[in-house]
């Protein structure tokens, strides 16, 4: 049995952690929009961003983004660059 800390370094351990970190927040990310702006299907463009820590400073944002528009214009930014 491989001890716990050595599992932890290995790379595909690392990607699963990473994998459910990106479904955790993003699925996190649907719910607050679904909550603020029901009309409003943003999930394509979700499921494109990669970097768990984009979803999660996204869900921080959502407290300061006044309204739909303003979402769909910021999430148009992270997915250019």
């Amino acid at each position: 049995m491989i001890p716990l800390d050595q599992l932890k370094e290995s790379s595909m351990y690392q990607l699963i952690a990473e994998e459910g970190l990106k479904e955790g927040s993003a699925e996190t990310l649907r719910l607050m929009i679904a909550k603020r702006f029901p009309e409003l299907d943003v999930t394509d463009e979700i499921s494109r961003i990669s970097d768990p820590s984009i979803l999660q400073q996204l869900c921080v944002e959502m407290i300061d983004i006044p309204d739909a528009a303003s979402l769909e214009k910021r999430l148009a930014e992270i997915l250019k660059s």
